[in-house]
């Protein structure tokens, strides 16, 4: 059979539009979108993002996608829910996992394994891109500069000077200077102290890679603060003013180092990611930078060996006093009134238990006693057999075992209808007689025994059970 062609139709006026619950077309969809009415369409967790929030981010230049591996890609986000730029975190959750990942100053993001496999980003972030020009023009511009500007020589240094007014600028009650000077060695990848050489003019001219961490902090213009450093750099030939300039060799070294660098939080950022259980559980709780630098330091069995020493600790400190009959272990720190009230509870509940038994014991002995009045035994094994039948779930089998029992309890009471006519006992010596002597014999060894009790007694034995059988022939 030929293929069917497919027809594009391109000129069509239409004039009506139905709805269906199943449409004809193989693989047609009914989708409805409504516009929200509220302008701001910022999440306020990653499980609400939006089109139109990732829209926005995508023409920022604030987010990037990754390669398709297996049938799925996963979205960076270059900007948090406040509006502040990050330097690495995790991937939208997609297929069941996410990735760890890690923007490097080059502009290249790198995508952690998680797995067995991993993404390439095919679409590199707007700001990322701008950032790369910008280096080339800088290098460009450094390269035709024939000149110095002879203006700001001997003025100190400009880079220190726009890069302490933008942390005033920054600083706030929840977030003092020493916090953002900790920010800015961790975007940088270098010590507090050497943003502190920086702050106060001793280093003149920190690397590019460095500065790029600065102005992601800061929000200053990355060519602004570039500028800035080649100025001051400039002035390291005047006489007398202290030099700090590296050689290109030396800033190769520490791109090197750098990216060294960033590896190792990929790989730190992936270990992290594999925690599970109460290892996630304690290392999620732990704020003290030194306290977290100590524990991933430890090998995983060191991990685990830890949180179970804690986990002991605590339980020794703050011990189970009671469980509850639900099972639910209540500790001291719960408090005494709690526990008491835990006592209370399982105490009327295992009286309300019991009077319920005693209720439905009384109802099966009156079932035992009426239902069931011919049967050998006492009460109470004829309460067991009942009580056993009703247990019985299957509902047609409960009432034919209840209906057998019945059966056999009528077919024994034939044992105590009288016979004859009138008065009259039965011959002497005839196995009704001998019956008869049994059951008055013990009747009085067992005095508290009814005669109908005794006559029944003594049909459970073997020769009782003979002579009843040749009384009825």
């Amino acid at each position: 059979m030929p293929q069917r062609r497919k027809t594009i139709m391109r000129s069509l006026t239409i004039k009506e539009l139905s709805g269906v619950d199943r449409p004809a077309q193989v693989g047609a969809r009914a989708l409805i979108m409504k516009r929200a009415d509220d302008t701001d369409y910022r999440p306020d967790d990653d499980d609400e993002l939006t089109p139109e929030y990732v829209a926005d981010l995508m023409k920022r230049g604030k987010a990037a996608l990754t390669s398709a591996i297996d049938g799925h890609t996963h979205l960076v986000l270059l900007e948090d829910f406040n509006e502040k730029e990050v330097v690495s975190g995790i991937t939208t959750w997609q297929d069941e996992h996410q990735h760890p990942w890690i923007l490097r100053d080059d502009g290249r993001i790198i995508i952690g394994t998680v797995d067995d496999h991993t993404h390439e980003v095919d679409v590199l972030s707007k700001v990322a891109r701008q950032q790369i020009e910008d280096d080339e023009k800088n290098k460009r511009r450094k390269k035709e500069k024939g000149h110095r500007d002879m203006s700001d020589v001997h003025k100190g240094s400009r880079l220190a000077r726009i890069l302490n007014t933008a942390i005033d600028g920054k600083k706030s009650d929840d977030m003092t200077r020493a916090d953002i000077v900790g920010r800015l060695a961790s975007a940088a990848g270098i010590s507090e102290s050497t943003v502190n050489s920086i702050l106060s003019g001793d280093v003149i001219k920190p690397p590019e890679n460095r500065l790029r961490g600065f102005a992601r902090v800061l929000n200053v213009g990355l060519n602004r603060l570039t500028a800035a450093a080649e100025t001051d750099g400039d002035k390291e030939s005047e006489p007398n003013f202290p030099s700090n300039r590296r050689t290109k060799k030396g800033d190769d070294m520490n791109d090197e180092t750098r990216i060294a660098e960033l590896e190792k939080q990929l790989k730190l950022a992936e270990t992290i990611a594999k925690f599970d259980g109460d290892v996630k559980a304690h290392f999620d709780k732990l704020s003290d930078e030194k306290e977290i630098v100590a524990f991933l330091a430890l090998s995983a069995d060191e991990q685990k060996a830890e949180v179970d020493k804690i986990k002991k600790a605590k339980t020794e400190a703050d011990p189970v006093v009671y469980k509850t009959t639900a099972g639910v272990e209540l500790r001291k720190s719960d408090g005494l009134a709690l526990i008491e009230m835990a006592k209370q509870n399982d105490l009327q509940a295992k009286e309300n238990a019991n009077l319920k038994k005693k209720i439905e014991d009384q109802d099966l002995r009156k079932r035992a006693e009426s239902e069931l009045e011919f049967m050998p035994g006492t009460v109470e094994t004829r309460m067991a057999m009942l009580k056993s039948i009703d247990g019985i779930e299957d509902e047609k089998e409960r009432k034919l075992a209840h209906e057998s029992l019945k059966a056999q309890n009528e077919s024994m009471s034939v044992a105590f209808k009288e016979r004859g006519s009138g008065d009259a006992p039965p011959a002497d010596g005839s196995a009704e007689d001998e019956l008869n002597k049994l059951a008055k014999a013990h009747q009085k060894d067992n005095p508290k025994l009814t005669k109908e009790q005794a006559y029944a007694a003594v049909l459970d034995t073997e020769k009782g059970a003979d002579l009843y059988t040749k009384s009825l022939n």
